[in-house]
């Protein structure tokens, strides 16, 4: 059986199931959901292609926000001003 019909299987099981099964389903999702997204899970790309966890990005987000706080960050005139924007 393919992924197709599977699917198709499992919502007409779904489709004709009582409360009772519907929150045992819901539970078994967001049990198996808890096990699989872990924070060394690959989530995105940079633009040089290397991986980013979601647990490294929250670590850029952190270093970023120190950053800002501590005023290291160029104003919007003075990035047009290095590219020549006019």
């Amino acid at each position: 059986m393919g992924t197709v019909d599977l699917r198709n299987k499992i919502l007409a099981i779904i489709n004709t199931s009582d409360e009772r099964f519907l929150r045992m389903v819901s539970a078994l999702h967001t049990s198996y959901k808890e096990e699989v997204s872990t924070d060394d899970e690959v989530v995105a790309y940079t633009a040089k292609g290397e991986a980013l966890t979601q647990a490294k990005i929250v670590e850029n987000n952190k270093e970023a926000l120190q950053s800002i706080e501590e005023g290291h960050f160029k104003s919007h005139n003075e990035i047009r001003q290095k590219y020549a924007i006019k």
